[in-house]
C-alpha cells in the first residue's frame, strides 16, 4: 500500500469543495493513497488525533488549504485559530515544527491572513512561498503548477521512477538533478555514484526531504581518505571551497570521524580556527597556499588579499584582519 507523502491541511466550512477537487488532481498525478486528507482518509473507529500525528510525522510535504475565512472562522468559543484544541492550527504547528516544505494554497480568491490574525506559533506560515488556485478557466493551469512545484520540492518523479544506480550514472538529466536536490557540484554526483553498486536501487537513498541521500550511505573515515586526492576533490565539491583547505580538515579531524559528518559547519569551523591560529607573518611565507584558501573561502581576489597582507603587521592575527569577510562568507553560505 503506498504510503501518502502529502498531507493536505484545510478547513471544511471554509474549502471543503475546492479542496476535494484538488485532491483528485493530485491524486492523477501522483497515484492513489499519495495525498493525505482527512475526508475519506481515517477509517471509521481510530483515534482521530493519533492518526492525525502519525501522518504528519511522516508525509514529506504539507499542503494548507487557506479560504476566505480560514483565520476568522469562529465557534462559540471565539475565533478557531486561536483555540488550543483547534485542528487546522495543530496540523500547521507541526507541519512547521518538522522543517519540510510547507505550501499555502490560497482558494477562492482568499489572502494571506495578516501576521495579527493567526497565533504566534503559526506565522512562519505566512512566509513560505503561496500558490493561488483560481476557479475556471485557470483551474487546471494552476493545478498543474502546483503539481510541478510539488515535483521539483521533493523530486517525486525520480523518486517513483525507481531507477537503479546503473541508470543515473548514464542519465545527464537525473545527475543534474540529483545535483540541483543536494546543492553539490554534478562532480560530486558523479563520484558519489561509483560508490556504490549499479544495481543499487535509488529508492534506497532517499532522505528525510526525499532527497536522494547517498552522503548519508558513506561509511569511510577520515583516516582512511586523508591524501586521497578524488576524496578531497569531492569534499571541496560538495561543500563548495577549495581542495587545499579539504586536505588541511581532513588533517585536523579526528581519524575516526565519518566522511559524512564532515558537514559545511564543520568545515567553516576549522576555517575559523585556522585565522584564528595563523599570523601574517605565516600566511606571507606560503602565499600559494594561503592565497588559494583565503581567497576561496572568503570570496575575495588574489590582488585584494595580498593587499591586504602587505598592509598589516607580521605578528597580526588573519583572524583580526579577515574576520569580517569570514562571517559575511558564512552568511552566505547557510
Amino acid at each position: 500500500m503506498t504510503e501518502p507523502f502529502l498531507f493536505v491541511s484545510y478547513r471544511r466550512d471554509d474549502t471543503k469543495y475546492s479542496v476535494g477537487r484538488v485532491v483528485d488532481h493530485l491524486l492523477d498525478a501522483f497515484g492513489e493513497g499519495t495525498v493525505f486528507h482527512d475526508v475519506g482518509s481515517i477509517p471509521a473507529g481510530l483515534p482521530f488525533r493519533e492518526v492525525l500525528g502519525t501522518k504528519l510525522a511522516n508525509c514529506e510535504a504539507g499542503i494548507v488549504a487557506i479560504g476566505p475565512s480560514w483565520a476568522s472562522a469562529e465557534d462559540r468559543n471565539g475565533v478557531r485559530i486561536y483555540g488550543e484544541d483547534d485542528t487546522v492550527r495543530f496540523e500547521v504547528q507541526t507541519l512547521l515544527s518538522r522543517s519540510i516544505p510547507v505550501i499555502p494554497l490560497l482558494l477562492q480568491d482568499a489572502e494571506l491572513p495578516r501576521r495579527d490574525e493567526v497565533p504566534d506559533e503559526i506565522r512562519p506560515l505566512l512566509g513560505c512561498h503561496s500558490i493561488r488556485i483560481n476557479w475556471d478557466p485557470h483551474f487546471r493551469d494552476d493545478v498543474q503548477e502546483l503539481v510541478e512545484q510539488i515535483k521539483d520540492l521533493l523530486g517525486r518523479d525520480e523518486v517513483e521512477g525507481h531507477h537503479t544506480v546503473g541508470e543515473v550514472r548514464t542519465d545527464l538529466g537525473k545527475r543534474r538533478y540529483l545535483a540541483k536536490r543536494s546543492g553539490m557540484k554534478l562532480e560530486a554526483i558523479d563520484f558519489l555514484l561509483g560508490r556504490f553498486d549499479s544495481e543499487s536501487p535509488m529508492e534506497a537513498f532517499r532522505g528525510p526531504r526525499s532527497r536522494f541521500d547517498l552522503v548519508e550511505q558513506l561509511d569511510e573515515n577520515v583516516a582512511s581518505v586523508r591524501g586521497h586526492r578524488d576524496w578531497e576533490q569531492f569534499l571541496a565539491n560538495r561543500h563548495g571551497v577549495p581542495t587545499a583547505f579539504i586536505g588541511f580538515v581532513l588533517e585536523s579531524a579526528h581519524g575516526g570521524t565519518k566522511v559524512r559528518n564532515l558537514s559545511r559547519d564543520r568545515v567553516f569551523d576549522e576555517f575559523k580556527n585556522l585565522l584564528r591560529s595563523k599570523s601574517v607573518s605565516e600566511a606571507r611565507e606560503n602565499l600559494a597556499w594561503y592565497g588559494q584558501v583565503l581567497t576561496g573561502m572568503l570570496g575575495m581576489t588574489r590582488d585584494d588579499l595580498f593587499a591586504r597582507l602587505n598592509e598589516q603587521h607580521g605578528r597580526s592575527r588573519l583572524w583580526t584582519i579577515f574576520s569580517r569577510e569570514f562571517k559575511l562568507a558564512r552568511r552566505g553560505s547557510s
